[in-house]
C-alpha cells in the first residue's frame, strides 16, 4: 500500500463528505454555512485531487509524473473521465454559481456519486454496485458530514428541536449505511471466510468494529439524551462520533488501494 495515496485519498474524503454534510446540514436546519467554510472544504478537496491525480499517475506509469503521463491518465482512463468531471463539478459549483446550501449540497452530492464510480464497483462496470457505493456515500456524508454542524447547533437557543430532527435523520441514514454496506460487502468480500482469511477483510473488520462504536453511541443520543435534552452531552457525543468517523475515513482510504476480498479468496 502506498501511504501517500491512502493519505491523499482520505483527506480527499474526509473534506467531500464534510463539505457534503455541512451544506445538507444547513437544508434541513436553515442554517446557511459560512461561506469561508465551503471554500475552504472546496479547496482541500480539489488539491486532494490534484494529489491523488499525481500519485495516481505514477503508479499507472511507473515512473514520476509529467506533463505526458498525467495528460494520457486524463484522456484514456476512467479515473481520469471522472476527475475531469469532479473537479469541472467542484469549480463550477463554488466560483460560478456560488455556495449556497442547495448548489453545494448538489454539487458535493455529484462529486461523491462520481468517486463511487472510480473505486471497486467502477473497475467492474456493474451499475448495481455503482448506485449502491453512491447511495452509502451520500448517507455517510449526511451522517457523519452533519456531525461537526450538530456539535455547533447545540449551542442555539432551538437546540432541543434539532437534536430530534437530526437524530430522525441519522436513523434513516443509519439505516441506508447498514444496507448498502451488506451488499458492498457481498460484492466485495463475498464469503464469511474472506473476513478473516484476507487483509482486505481484516481491515473491514476493524472498520465495522469503529462503525458499532458509532452505533452504540448514536443509540444512547436517540433513545436517552435526545428525550432528556442532555445538550451538553451530545454535543460531546458528537465530537467523539466526528473521531471515530474520521477513522473509519482513514480506512475507507486504504480499502480502496487493496484487491477486495473476494477476488483473493477466490483466486
Amino acid at each position: 500500500m502506498n501511504p501517500f495515496l491512502i493519505a491523499a485519498r482520505a483527506v480527499y474524503f474526509a473534506a467531500l463528505l464534510q463539505l457534503f454534510g455541512l451544506a445538507n446540514f444547513g437544508l434541513w436546519f436553515g442554517v446557511r454555512p459560512p461561506a469561508r467554510w465551503t471554500r475552504g472544504l472546496t479547496i482541500v478537496v480539489l488539491l486532494a485531487m490534484i494529489a491523488w491525480l499525481l500519485l495516481a499517475t505514477a503508479m499507472m506509469s511507473g515512473e514520476p509524473p509529467s506533463v505526458s503521463t498525467i495528460a494520457t491518465v486524463l484522456d484514456d482512463t476512467h479515473f481520469g473521465t471522472l476527475w475531469i468531471a469532479g473537479a469541472v463539478v467542484l469549480i463550477a459549483g463554488g466560483a460560478i454559481v456560488g455556495w449556497h446550501p442547495w448548489t453545494a449540497t448538489v454539487s458535493a452530492g455529484i462529486v461523491l456519486i462520481l468517486t463511487a464510480a472510480t473505486g471497486h464497483a467502477g473497475a467492474t462496470g456493474n451499475w448495481f454496485e455503482i448506485a449502491d457505493d453512491a447511495v452509502h456515500l451520500l448517507a455517510v456524508g449526511a451522517w457523519i458530514g452533519g456531525l461537526v454542524p450538530f456539535a455547533l447547533a447545540m449551542r442555539r437557543a432551538d437546540a432541543g428541536t434539532i437534536a430530534w430532527r437530526f437524530s430522525t435523520l441519522g436513523t434513516v441514514c443509519v439505516l441506508l449505511i447498514l444496507g448498502t454496506g451488506l451488499v458492498n460487502a457481498w460484492f466485495l468480500v463475498g464469503t464469511p471466510d474472506a473476513l478473516i482469511a484476507t487483509d482486505y477483510g481484516r481491515v473491514l473488520l476493524f472498520k465495522l468494529a469503529l462503525f458499532a462504536a458509532m452505533l452504540a453511541i448514536a443509540a444512547v443520543n436517540r433513545f436517552r439524551l435526545t428525550p432528556r435534552a442532555e445538550i451538553g452531552t451530545l454535543r460531546r457525543n458528537a465530537l467523539i462520533e466526528t473521531a471515530l468517523g474520521l477513522g473509519i475515513i482513514a480506512i475507507v482510504a486504504a480499502l480502496g488501494t487493496m484487491a477486495p476480498g473476494y477476488y483473493l479468496s477466490s483466486g
